[in-house]
């Protein structure tokens, strides 16, 4: 921050102090007092005297940050119209930040903000104003990695390279996450039309998100609390298949399982299964991942009908055992259960 800045008094810095003094309140108790205590704050201590302008961008950061953390709480919590507000604000401040491409990086460092107004419109219904919004971070996103090796050799041009990649992956997935189930919700409700919209703008997000994962690889970034890459794809290609299983669409939804199995199941040590099911405890990321590939498993053998396969045949097995002792014959009976083959 800017040197040679007043330490006490009224000073950005003695403000900045107090503001931070209500993060823990926002961000670990999810307190909305103490939220909107920082967020005010953070406008103290932009608005300070000694303030200059390199300060007050590094504020300025910080300060949507807090309003995008803010805006999740709320949202989270079902309140939309507070939700809404609170980002809808920080969004207006960063446009005008912007101002028409001079600070074409606020949109890239506050890509959460945009996200948590994106899902606070999917869970509003409010379709129109989600795919505009959605549409220009994509833009801007996508236009930032296409100068990615131009960036070589540029500090800060590398970090805003290193940003967007681990934030567009956070909101194609969160934003994928929040379309699949308001699509399930309308499914629900008989709204079959505004379902199948929502669940095409639902594969697309899970799509792009593994792409950024690929991108983020390639490019050896990766978020400070991120899983292994293989994990994060195999989760993104599970939502994927979960999704498309719910629609119906059974042969899609099983290569999107088959797909997260082969990177989660890929994680696993030899003789893994073996180890569980003789109760061995496994290390913390071995878990894991034997998790997520039982589930990605799982998924496949209902989607591509092999489960139920599976469950038949084992039932006629047991069926022709147990009947065997009353000396019963089976076909005549098995003829009626049994599926008519084309």
């Amino acid at each position: 921050m800017a040197a040679g800045a007043q330490e006490g008094g009224d000073g950005w810095k003695q403000r900045y102090r107090d503001a931070t003094g209500h993060q823990f309140g926002c961000f670990g108790e999810q307190d909305d007092q103490q939220c909107r205590a920082l967020i005010a704050g953070y406008e103290r201590a932009m608005e300070a005297p000694d303030a200059d302008g390199s300060v007050r961008h590094a504020l300025f950061r910080e300060f949507l940050h807090a309003q995008a953390v803010f805006g999740s709480i709320l949202r989270k919590r079902g309140d939309l119209k507070g939700a809404s507000a609170v980002l809808e604000q920080g969004y207006v401040r960063m446009m005008e930040h912007y101002d028409g491409g001079k600070h074409f990086h606020t949109l890239i460092d506050n890509l959460r903000l945009q996200s948590e107004l994106i899902q606070v419109l999917v869970m509003a219904d409010q379709q129109a104003a989600m795919i505009q919004l959605l549409g220009n971070a994509r833009e801007a996103a996508d236009a930032v990695y296409g100068s990615f090796e131009a960036a070589a050799g540029n500090e800060h041009k590398l970090r805003l390279q290193h940003s967007n990649l681990v934030a567009s992956e956070d909101l194609e997935s969160d934003v994928a996450a929040t379309l699949a189930a308001r699509a399930a919700g309308l499914r629900q409700q008989g709204k079959t039309a505004e379902a199948a919209r929502l669940k095409e703008a639902a594969v697309v997000a899970y799509e792009r998100a593994t792409a950024w994962v690929r991108f983020s690889t390639a490019a050896g970034v990766q978020g400070q609390m991120d899983l292994e890459p293989a994990m994060r794809i195999s989760e993104l290609q599970r939502g994927l298949g979960d999704l498309l299983a719910a629609a119906g669409e059974g042969k899609a939804a099983a290569q999107a399982y088959l797909y997260a199995g082969a990177h989660s199941c890929g994680l696993l040590e030899p003789g893994t299964h073996g180890r569980v099911r003789a109760g061995e405890q496994l290390a913390p990321d071995q878990y894991l991942a034997f998790k997520e590939c039982q589930l990605a498993s799982h998924g496949y053998l209902v989607a591509s009908g092999e489960l139920q396969r599976l469950a038949r045949d084992s039932a006629d097995a047991l069926y022709r055992e147990q009947m065997s002792l009353l000396e019963v014959d089976l076909e005549p009976l098995l003829r009626q259960t049994r599926p008519v083959k084309e």
